[in-house]
């Protein structure tokens, strides 16, 4: 891989790039797109990825390309200028663990006006706790306990999976691969496009499957879901147009027959009261055996705790529905259009129903 040519500038002229202040990422490059891939063994509690980011240098003069990373081991850094350009390698990764950063330098500056593929290999442990890339378990058809894994990204945890603009305004496009053992199904953003499957040779020939997913619609990188295990579902559609489905652990399905009838109610209720269509193309909803809350509203898969999704339909009270989570899907498209919502659910809804949390600004009243 060739590198940039040494220009024999002073050092001097890469201080400001060494040493920003990064309690925010400076502005002087912006991600436009990820292609992130990831090859997961829940098992073993270890993922490997690559992830190219399409990014556009905003200042002139810029040798250092800054961007979050915490506890990945980063393998390859490398950014090319073209498609067919060969790729120059980095002068150095820098590392700033207080900080949660990296610093990916190149000899020679880049120029203001620049776009780029910037690509980083990497490496990391699926962790025990509730937060980032964390280790699901789940028991299987066969009632055995195995490991699957899930991700929780809110609010900075993200580039504890993959480097990244881990910002909320750092919006961008994204396409995920992921690739695991052909038993475990991947839930992630988007609809699975394709997938192939292969024999891995110098894994004793394990049985893999690689699901390539849509490209998402813009948003930020805590967003971004991936959950890894075996679920049954249930499927239906909302407004004759948007996929909805309800992941449950295997053998409690059917308990999530509440929960897939609210979910397509609540879409079309939100739709024709807003006058906008729900955005993406499916809604998924995926019961977790643990979750460090209640919910959250991963664009187009929200994953729950399991006692707050399956339910048994003679237990659950049908009058009264919290709603939070599907609004929040709802207000990362609309902004304040949703403040409207609550103050007029008394004109819609009878008016002993809704109650609003002050600290949460949840919602819940009678269907």
């Amino acid at each position: 891989m060739p590198s940039l040519p040494d220009t024999g500038e002073s050092s001097s002229s890469f201080c400001e790039d060494l040493d920003p202040d990064l309690t925010r990422l400076p502005k002087t490059v912006v991600p436009k797109r990820y292609e992130l891939k990831l090859d997961v063994f829940p098992d073993e509690l270890r993922f490997e990825g690559l992830v190219n980011i399409r990014i556009f240098f905003y200042a002139p003069r810029t040798s250092v390309v800054w961007l979050h990373s915490a506890g990945l081991k980063i393998e390859e850094a490398s950014i090319r200028f073209s498609q067919f350009a060969l790729p120059v390698k980095a002068l150095e990764v820098i590392s700033k663990p207080a900080k949660d950063c990296i610093g990916v330098r190149f000899a020679t500056p880049v120029e203001e006006g620049t776009r780029a593929w910037l690509t980083l290999g990497f490496s990391g442990k699926i962790n025990s706790n509730l937060e980032g890339f964390f280790s699901l378990p789940y028991k299987n058809k066969d009632g055995e306990m195995k490991k699957g894994a899930a991700t929780m990204f809110a609010a900075t945890e993200a580039r504890t999976c993959f480097p990244c603009f881990d910002e909320p305004e750092f919006k961008a496009v994204f396409a995920l691969e992921v690739t695991v053992d052909c038993h475990l199904m991947v839930i992630s953003n988007m609809p699975v496009m394709d997938s192939k499957y292969y024999v891995v040779p110098s894994l004793g020939n394990r049985r893999r499957r690689t699901d390539y997913f849509h490209w998402t619609k813009e948003m930020s990188t805590y967003l971004v879901c991936v959950v890894i295990g075996e679920f049954e579902y249930l499927e239906t559609k909302a407004a004759g147009r948007t996929a909805v489905r309800v992941y449950a652990p295997w053998g409690q399905r059917e308990q999530g027959r509440f929960a897939i009838e609210v979910a397509k109610k609540s879409l079309e209720f939100f739709n024709e009261y807003f006058g906008k269509r729900y955005p993406l193309p499916k809604l998924d909803l995926v019961a977790l055996s643990r979750l460090s809350v209640g919910a959250m509203e991963n664009w187009g898969v929200i994953t729950c705790r399991e006692t707050g999704l399956i339910t048994e339909l003679t237990d659950a009270n049908p009058n009264v529905l919290q709603v939070h989570t599907i609004i929040s899907l709802y207000k990362n498209n609309l902004g304040r259009e949703i403040e409207s919502f609550f103050s007029s659910m008394d004109r819609v809804l009878p008016p002993s129903s809704p109650t609003r949390s002050a600290t949460s600004g949840s919602a819940t009243w009678s269907l």
